[in-house]
């Protein structure tokens, strides 16, 4: 287990979230404010940034990559749940 002193930690959860910030700039042109909507609350891009931080740490220790890692995290996520829903439709 790699152990990283908490600066490191900081700045890899930070360039995790940078990362999912950047990747809702250019995905949405525009970042979503959290809400509440029907009752349900909608994180927007706190829940992206969360996603890319937490994407960040657990990468190899690099910027770069913990950059990277938050800019395609919420994506991996957003295709393994919506892929297994289309395995199931499929096998209907």
């Amino acid at each position: 287990m790699v152990e990283y002193s908490l600066a490191k930690t900081i700045l890899l959860l930070l360039a995790g979230a940078f990362g999912a910030v950047v990747k809702d700039c250019v995905y949405d042109n525009k970042l979503t404010l959290p809400r509440v909507e029907d009752g349900a609350l909608v994180l927007g891009f706190v829940g992206g940034a969360i996603i890319g931080a937490l994407a960040g740490l657990v990468i190899d220790g690099s910027l770069t990559t913990a950059a990277l890692a938050g800019y395609t995290g919420k994506s991996v996520i957003e295709s393994l749940i919506g892929g297994g829903n289309r395995c199931k439709d499929n096998q209907k």
